[in-house]
């Protein structure tokens, strides 16, 4: 049995080392992060002054009731709404059923665009969901656009 003057003595001491120990690392702490805000960069906003930027009027689109063989389009609407000129970098479906056509030139800052999609109900029939995928160089990269129909015969 340890006398209780000992165990007094053995509780002091871890409890001064654990509040030394806890006081040191909140430093570190403390330290570390005052630090990497001084090491920021300063051309950072040069580094990510150029931002393109794509605001759609809409991403999907209701065709409704189509007859089966019936061909119907729709233009998806996009402003570039950032400082850069915005690129269409490839545009993809899912199915033979679904065709797109976009002007291939770059979207100056302010200015707006389209993607023509034309989808084909031949063959088809009951409600259809299509997804086209539009890759840019824009921020995020890719953005899914969806048309829906049904189709009957």
């Amino acid at each position: 049995m340890i006398p209780v003057e000992l165990r007094f003595l053995f509780f002091h001491m871890k409890f001064t080392i654990h509040l030394f120990l806890g006081i040191a690392l909140l430093m570190i702490l403390m330290t570390s992060c005052h630090s990497s805000k001084k090491e920021r960069p300063q051309s950072h906003k040069i580094v990510y002054g150029n931002k393109v930027l794509m605001k759609w009027d809409d991403s999907i689109h209701y065709f409704d009731k189509l007859t089966e063989g019936e061909k119907v389009s729709w233009v998806f609407r996009y402003k570039n709404t950032g400082n850069a000129p915005l690129v269409i970098k490839s545009v993809e479906t899912e199915c033979g059923c679904v065709t797109t056509q976009w002007d291939k030139n770059p979207v100056e800052p302010g200015n707006e665009g389209g993607i023509e999609v034309i989808f084909d109900s031949s063959g088809l029939l009951g409600n259809q969901y299509k997804i086209i995928t539009v890759h840019t160089n824009s921020k995020p990269e890719a953005r899914n656009l969806t048309i829906t129909a049904e189709v009957e015969q």
